[in-house]
Formats: C-alpha cells, structure tokens, sequence
C-alpha cells in the first residue's frame, strides 16, 4: 500500500492501533488469520450523522484503491498471504 502511494504521489499516515479495534481484528483471528489493512479517510466527527472529510482526501482514497487493485496479481497476494 504504501509502495502504491509513494508512486501515485498520495500523501498518507501510518498508525497502528494498540488498544483500540475494528471489525477486522476478527479476520485476523479467524482459523489461521490472514493480513489485514485499513484504509480510512480522515474524518471530523466521525460515528455522528454530521462527519465531514475534506473532497482531496476522497479523491486520494479512491486514486490509492485504483492503484492498488491495478497491482494486485496472485503473486502479490501470495507474498502478502505469507509475510
């Protein structure tokens, strides 16, 4: 993900979250696990009716998903499957 931003020229953050979780920790359980990345679009009021993000923010979400669905072939799966 991030090697697909640095070359789409879109800006992002990294963050890992120790005490707090979403759905997917749930994937990450299950049977024998499997890798789990969150994309999310910074947001103001998240979780209230009136959230609101910036339109550029949007716009790079999608640019960054377009890329990397573009790249991703079996062989890419497999590395991240077995990383």
């Amino acid at each position: 993900m991030i090697k697909v931003a640095d070359e789409c020229g879109i800006a992002y953050q990294v963050s890992i979250m120790k005490h707090s979780g979403t759905d997917a920790s749930k994937f990450q359980s299950s049977n024998y696990g499997m890798p789990v990345l969150l994309i999310n679009v910074p947001s103001r009021y998240a979780h209230t009716p009136t959230s609101m993000i910036h339109f550029d923010d949007y716009i790079n979400t999608v640019k960054l998903m377009t890329g990397v669905i573009k790249r991703l072939h079996r062989k890419t799966v497999d590395e991240i499957r077995n990383f």
